[in-house]
């Protein structure tokens, strides 16, 4: 139901309303975060393995009881998620 109100008129199968049916080809290295929490959990986990079966160099990381956007809550987790996103953007600059 939130998902259909959310992609309004758009296909739900779009790619730009879920990654899930995109082309995963030539995708850049890819850092997915997410916790057990997240609604879209399943689906974070096939789309990692579908960016993988592509060739897609990606890397998930996960934790245990967050959500969403637990990189930017004022926890351990999320602090230490801060850290290894700093780390990977650092290496790349």
């Amino acid at each position: 139901m939130w998902g259909a109100d959310w992609a309004k008129d758009i296909d739900p199968h779009a790619p730009m309303i879920s990654p899930l049916y995109g082309d995963m080809q030539g995708l850049p290295p890819t850092e997915l975060f997410t916790g057990t929490w997240e609604i879209f959990y399943t689906d974070i986990l096939s789309l990692n393995d579908k960016m993988k079966a592509a060739g897609v160099n990606v890397t998930l990381h996960v934790a245990p009881k967050m959500g969403h956007v637990y990189p930017l809550w004022p926890c351990p987790e999320g602090q230490n998620a801060r850290i290894a996103i700093r780390k990977i953007i650092e290496a790349v600059i």
